[in-house]
């Protein structure tokens, strides 16, 4: 296989629920052969970001009124994984196009 592709998994978490939650897309993404699972916590990053800016990617909400050693749920967990797996595939995907797009482009 090629060179890993990363699937940057980004996020921000009040209370510690969505930081939960995309650990487990991280882990989702992760059971991808080929693919980095990198978890960023935008709250560190020096930019003003949008961060509820989700029309480039997936959005979770994690319910506030119970703490983040009960909540997000399980059953959210593994979707959340369900969804970091979708992601690193669909960006392999997008990897394998381009370089078989590239080749093509080189050879003629």
């Amino acid at each position: 296989m090629s060179v890993p592709i990363s699937v940057v998994i980004a996020y921000h978490s009040g209370y510690g629920h969505t930081a939960r939650q995309a650990a487990a897309v991280a882990e989702g993404a992760a059971t991808v052969p080929g693919v980095l699972a990198d978890l960023r916590d935008v709250s560190t990053l020096d930019e003003d970001l949008n961060r509820l800016g989700s029309f480039v990617g997936a959005m979770a909400q994690s319910p506030s009124d119970l703490g983040p050693e009960e909540s997000p749920a399980e059953a959210d967990l593994r979707t959340a994984r369900h969804l970091g797996e979708h992601v690193a595939r669909t960006a392999l995907q997008f990897v394998h196009g381009r370089q078989a797009t590239d080749a093509l482009a080189v050879t003629a």
